[in-house]
């Protein structure tokens, strides 16, 4: 992903904080992009706000499932089971076999539901930025280690 992204009307927006730039040579966000062009950047095409909303939910989605693994020690593919019977069946013997993993059964349940739970609540999250700035790995719903 690039850094800019040329909006439908030809005007410019800087992604990271979606500041639209002003095309004028006195300002520096302009100078700063003509820089970029220079160097051989290629802007984007800006997504629609509902994309960028759409993209926000599911990139959030993914680092919930990626923390809820690294707390379990799992592969993230045990983590799409559809069911928890499903899912504790699938993460047992993971579990079982892992001598790094001292997490107990119980523990990385509990993660599954606090992760489950926190992908639910954020589904409904109108604001792509917030998402984006959503620090995963400090909300303070995980359960703590026994």
């Amino acid at each position: 992903m690039a850094d800019y992204a040329i909006k439908r009307d030809g005007g410019v927006v800087y992604i990271p904080t979606r500041a639209t730039i002003p095309a004028d040579e006195g300002n520096a966000d302009w100078r700063a992009y003509q820089a970029w062009l220079a160097a051989g950047g290629v802007p984007d095409e800006l997504e629609t706000d509902a994309q960028w909303l759409q993209r926000a939910r599911r990139e959030t989605r993914e680092r919930i499932r990626q923390e809820a693994a690294r707390r379990c020690g799992l592969a993230i593919e045990a983590l799409d089971k559809p069911n928890m019977v499903d899912l504790l069946a699938e993460i047992w013997p993971h579990l079982a076999a892992s001598k790094n993993n001292s997490a107990p059964l119980v523990y990385c349940k509990n993660v599954v539901l606090a992760g489950r739970t926190l992908v639910a609540d954020l589904a409904n999250e109108p604001d792509p930025a917030f998402l984006e700035a959503f620090n995963v790995a400090a909300w303070s719903g995980w359960p703590a280690l026994p």
